[in-house]
């Protein structure tokens, strides 16, 4: 992975998961609560098991349930074209969050502006999420790459 692909796709699932967890928040009801439910608490099991795959796989289910729960098809469809992608990215940043409750603290706070059908701040939730870790990598990778920090 090039700083460039970090850059690609960081800012495309930024954006994606953005608009995702709006929706979510605009749409959400009862079986939705308990679905995004499950996910964050398939979440705070892996963190607590410690295992780094397992952690990564909660994660991205918790997001696709966010995706799913968007009710919006075709960001469904473009999100599942970046979804290896982010896999990727993922399990190349979980290593930035050596305290593994900071991973259940960061997801609390979207999955809780979901919850309660707060669109704005599930939108921004979702980018600080996203978009710091991104960043870090492109900034690590372009390092190594040569480029200037």
């Amino acid at each position: 992975m090039t700083a460039q692909d970090a850059f690609e796709i960081h800012s495309l699932r930024d954006h994606l998961e953005a608009l995702a967890s709006r929706l979510a928040a605009e749409h959400i009801d009862d079986a939705g609560r308990q679905r995004l439910s499950g996910a964050m608490s398939a979440l705070v099991t892996a963190v607590r098991r410690e295992g780094r795959s397992e952690i990564v796989h909660a994660d991205m289910n918790l997001h696709d349930v966010i995706v799913e729960l968007s009710g919006h098809r075709r960001l469904r469809e473009m999100y599942a074209g970046i979804r290896d992608r982010s896999l990727l990215f993922m399990n190349l940043t979980e290593h930035f969050h050596p305290d593994q409750e900071e991973i259940i603290t960061m997801h609390e706070s979207l999955v809780g502006a979901i919850a309660c059908g707060d669109p704005e701040r599930a939108e921004e939730h979702a980018i600080v999420h996203d978009t710091t870790d991104g960043e870090t990598l492109r900034r690590l990778l372009g390092t190594v790459e040569g480029e200037q920090p």
